[in-house]
């Protein structure tokens, strides 16, 4: 679940995505239910209060994700990252990741006055992918990079 819980009698924190932006609950119980959960936020005592929030994304400061697994990243890891062609050719920076499905799609930045560039994520084109160092290194098909191009 995440520890034990603290002073404030909560388990941990999360963020509920709203209208003005995220806002942080602490979470006083999660309770498996069916095929899903209950989850008791603090201050949120009444069924209208509940109803509110129904719906919206609950997401996990960074510090309580589990880690990511061998040979899988989060899409935070990669922003920001440079992509290089195998031969050296800057192709630009990951701006965002989409997720398409099962597959992920790599938002490529190549810089003023060019479209941006999507580049499927997988092993067979992202040959090195270091996001500690920064840097995804591609080995795309031909024609791949230039599709935006006319």
């Amino acid at each position: 679940m995440g520890g034990a819980s603290s002073a404030q009698g909560f388990f941990f924190k999360v963020f509920v995505s709203g209208p003005e932006g995220p806002r942080e609950y602490g979470v006083e119980s999660l309770v498996p239910y069916k095929n899903n959960f209950i989850l008791k936020l603090e201050g949120v005592e009444t069924i209208d209060q509940a109803e509110r929030l129904a719906g919206r994304e609950i997401l996990l400061p960074p510090e309580a994700a589990p880690p990511a697994g061998e040979g899988q990243f989060f899409s935070d890891d990669l922003r920001g990252a440079a992509v290089l062609t195998t031969e050296g050719r800057e192709v630009g920076r990951v701006v965002d990741v989409w997720e398409v499905g099962e597959a992920a799609l790599l938002v490529v930045d190549p810089g003023p006055d060019r479209e941006e560039v999507l580049i499927p994520f997988n092993r067979t084109i992202c040959v090195d992918i270091n996001p500690k160092a920064g840097r995804i290194v591609v080995d795309p098909p031909e024609g791949l990079l230039d599709l935006n191009e006319i």
